[in-house]
């Protein structure tokens, strides 16, 4: 399975990050020559490059993840479209995770395909998304190719590589801390590539906040929710449920957030994500 993040839209956001310099990495063609400078005569900026992902799943009503729709909805909560919010670990109420709490019966067959995502790319020099943090300018999400790019001893993504970007979406908030990144709430677009089939998944209200550890990983959660109907009827049936039908009518009280009509049909997730610092070339302008 493969999943990329492309575009991601407007606001305003700032940053008082130190910035590191440089290293070679792949496609770099030469030295770094410094955050905000040039390399091979091209834009280079700080990133973080996510290296895994995993959905996270709600327990006992409980699960990382963020408030969505600003309500505190219980299952008899007509807003809430009849699903409860559940609970983050740090006690904070109206947690939005509609797919946390179906993925047990998505596990098995979706669960190592997707947690492996990154470490498959990685392997296979496929492409990565990176959230691209200027120093005095808005940030973004972009997609890079990781050919020749090196691993640590776990096999993960390793740090301070540069990349050349594939594509890169249009700016959206963040707020930066030399050890804390928040960003969103943005639209974007997942471009997902599983079991033979391609699609895009709109998602609506795409955030995040991740924090860096004292051995230099970032790690966080991200959030939003995306429509059921965008979901194709064959994958619903990779994973047993059926086919030929939209998954919104497979799982017709799956939907926790309602759409522009009101209807519930949008269904929010969470997900635990690592990422690493490294830094981004812009594309070549031909």
């Amino acid at each position: 399975m493969r999943m990329l993040l492309a575009l991601a839209l407007v606001s305003s956001g700032c940053s008082d990050a130190a910035q590191p310099e440089p290293a070679a990495g792949p496609g770099s063609g030469g030295n770094g020559s410094g955050t905000g400078g040039a390399f091979g005569g091209r834009p280079v900026e700080r990133a973080l490059v996510f290296r895994t992902y995993q959905v996270a799943a709600v327990t006992n009503d409980h699960s990382v993840g963020f408030d969505l729709d600003d309500l505190v909805s219980t299952d008899s909560t007509a807003d809430g479209c009849g699903q409860a919010d559940a609970t983050s670990p740090d006690g904070t109420l109206g947690i939005d995770n509609g797919v946390g709490r179906i993925w047990p019966a998505f596990f098995d067959v979706l669960g190592d395909s997707l947690e492996s995502l990154f470490r498959e790319g990685v392997s296979r020099g496929g492409e990565i998304p990176l959230l691209v943090l200027p120093v005095a300018s808005n940030a973004q999400f972009a997609v890079a190719r990781l050919e020749g790019a090196a691993v640590d001893f776990d096999g993960l993504l390793a740090g301070f590589q540069t990349f050349d970007l594939e594509a890169a979406g249009q700016p959206f908030p963040v707020t930066q801390t030399p050890d804390r990144v928040l960003f969103g709430p943005a639209p974007a677009v997942v471009q997902v590539e599983a079991f033979s089939l391609a699609f895009a998944l709109p998602i609506d209200g795409l955030r995040g906040a991740l924090h860096r550890d004292d051995d230099g990983v970032w790690r966080g959660v991200v959030g939003g929710s995306f429509p059921l109907a965008s979901v194709p009827a064959p994958l619903a049936a990779v994973v047993s449920l059926s086919s030929g039908q939209p998954l919104a009518d497979l799982l017709p009280g799956a939907g926790d957030l309602p759409d522009s009509t009101g209807a519930c049909r949008r269904i929010s997730f969470a997900a635990t994500v690592e990422a690493v610092e490294g830094f981004a070339v812009a594309p070549t302008s031909d």
